[in-house]
């Protein structure tokens, strides 16, 4: 067996076992850099495979200052939750931006001790309806039963194609959406903890929910499907086809497991400030953003802008809040201590960020995928057969290696545009990285025999 390649196969056996276990590991960040790079660069030459999400997120942080709810209260923990006037106030600052669609995401119950919560005082109801139509938060549970009118909403329905007895069952709302966000809102269901759980480095966000004998869309596909101008009975729930989908009108087709949930990509492409630059013709910048992130406050100030500080950040961040008027807006918790979904990017999300993720990934169809193990151990083993043929060459096999690996560097992201899936690349890089070098510094001059001259015959 050839010495070069001898070398080449135990070092190489060893990268890949690295390569490996830091795939489930997840501990070493320069390959994570690596990775985000690549799924980067993949879907930069992707071409219409991908297209561009249109959300913005309207964030409660953590230093958001809920007003006083004054000194009548006796429950100490109601001086920290907010209250319809801080409600009202961010759904008038949003309305002044006129929204093409909003998604509210919290699913409020608000304290009756409070003179802030009294609608007579505080016009909740009217700063919803000066809104566009909304989708509204409804927790549910797939356990129990209804014990009141609160508890028996009824969700509208989707098409439906096979089997679905695998897609979990809701049994009852335990916590509607208010009433006066109700009286211009449409209610979905969101996560619940007895539905399977967005959770673990690749977390699953459940599009679709059986109630009765039909099957309800929840608030990520409801969502969509506002922002989109599409009735649900436009959505289509096939799992009849060898890979289950739901169809979103003309406009999306989700893949989905049978039981009607959507796998998150942990590398989506995604970022929270995500936007493309036009020019115009005296060479002025636009910057318009289809994946935003700002707080409330933010948007209260620049739906005002009142005052020098406003205006200054209107204008600074003008793309961000120009698109509030032609994106979805989802309005959400992402304090600290909501962000507990982690990924396999290093990332906690927060339900908010990750409903998010899963609309823009659905809008933009980013549905991207690991390659299966079998096909990625099969690419390692076709690589050590080349790193066997070309290593038996002279130093000439470096150009060949080099030709070889950006072959197959194509060939990756050709793949990555066809399917949409990819694999890790510090391991295949490595390996030809590894062969070249061995190539190079190894000499792979076979050595020349001496032969004894023939002694001359006598007759």
């Amino acid at each position: 067996m050839n010495k070069r390649f001898v070398v080449f196969l135990l070092l190489g056996l060893a990268l890949l076992g690295a390569a490996e276990w830091d795939i489930h590991e997840r501990v070493l960040s320069p390959i994570r850099k690596l990775d985000r790079f690549w799924i980067d660069f993949c879907i930069g030459n992707a071409g219409n495979k991908i297209g561009e999400p249109s959300i913005s997120m309207v964030r409660i942080p953590d230093d958001y200052e809920p007003v006083p709810v004054g000194a009548e209260n006796t429950n100490p923990q109601d001086e920290k939750s907010l209250t319809r006037l801080d409600y009202a106030a961010f759904l008038y600052a949003i309305g002044k931006m006129n929204p093409k669609a909003v998604s509210f995401l919290p699913t409020p119950v608000f304290g009756a001790k409070s003179v802030l919560n009294e609608t007579t005082i505080y016009p909740l109801k009217d700063a919803a309806l000066q809104l566009p139509r909304m989708t509204l938060g409804a927790i549910v549970s797939s356990e129990g039963k209804p014990a009141n009118a609160k508890e028996n909403v009824t969700f509208p329905a989707i098409v439906v194609k096979g089997d679905t007895s695998q897609i979990p069952l809701i049994a009852k709302t335990t916590i509607p959406a208010d009433p006066d966000f109700l009286v211009n809102g449409d209610p979905a269901f969101v996560q619940s903890e007895s539905f399977q759980p967005i959770t673990g480095a690749y977390p699953r966000i459940q599009l679709v929910a059986r109630q009765g004998d039909k099957v309800v869309p929840g608030f990520v596909l409801s969502s969509v499907a506002k922002q989109a101008g599409l009735a649900l009975d436009k959505i289509t729930l096939d799992l009849e086809s060898r890979k289950p989908v739901i169809q979103v009108g003309d406009l999306y087709t989700i893949p989905v497991a049978t039981d009607g949930s959507m796998s998150l990509p942990s590398h989506g492409g995604l970022k929270h400030s995500m936007y493309t630059v036009s020019t115009d013709a005296n060479g002025d910048e636009t910057r318009t953003y289809q994946f935003a992130s700002m707080t409330v406050e933010d948007v209260a100030l620049a739906a005002a802008r009142t005052d020098k500080v406003a205006q200054t950040l209107y204008d600074e961040f003008a793309g961000k809040f120009q698109s509030l008027s032609s994106n979805l807006v989802l309005l959400g918790y992402d304090r600290t201590s909501d962000r507990t979904i982690p990924t396999a990017n290093e990332e906690w999300l927060s339900p908010m960020t990750a409903t998010a993720r899963a609309i823009a990934t659905i809008q933009s169809g980013r549905h991207i995928k690991r390659w299966p193990v079998p096909i990625r151990a099969a690419v390692y083993v076709g690589i050590f057969v080349l790193g066997a043929i070309l290593l038996g060459f002279s130093r000439k096999a470096s150009p060949l290696i080099l030709g070889a690996g950006i072959a197959v560097t194509a060939g990756m992201v050709l793949v990555f545009r066809e399917t949409l899936t990819w694999t890790p690349p510090f391991a295949i890089f490595g390996l030809f990285a590894l062969m070249f070098l061995i190539g190079i510094f190894s000499s792979g001059k076979p050595k020349k025999e001496v032969t004894e001259p023939e002694e001359p015959t006598t007759a």
